[in-house]
């Protein structure tokens, strides 16, 4: 088994250890189905055996670039 495959963690095991970030199973689903193409596409989420499974290295970068964004959309120009 590779390196990456062995990193993989559960949905709820990645929300518990990012609560900081997303308080509740609730709004990390939330923030999954508004984020859903760029996950799949960044290799961040992946669908395991029925279960969803996260790449923590790959979820850490969509959801600063994803806050990156919102937060410049606040910025006036």
């Amino acid at each position: 088994m590779t390196a990456i495959a062995q990193a993989l963690v559960p949905l709820v095991a990645y929300q518990e250890s990012r609560a900081n970030l997303f308080v509740s199973i609730e709004s990390i689903r939330w923030f999954v189905r508004q984020q859903q193409r760029e996950l799949i596409d960044s290799g961040a989420l992946l669908m395991v055996a029925g279960r969803h499974m996260v790449s923590p290295q790959q979820f850490d970068a969509v959801v600063l670039d994803s806050g990156k964004r919102r937060a410049s959309r606040k910025v006036a120009p």
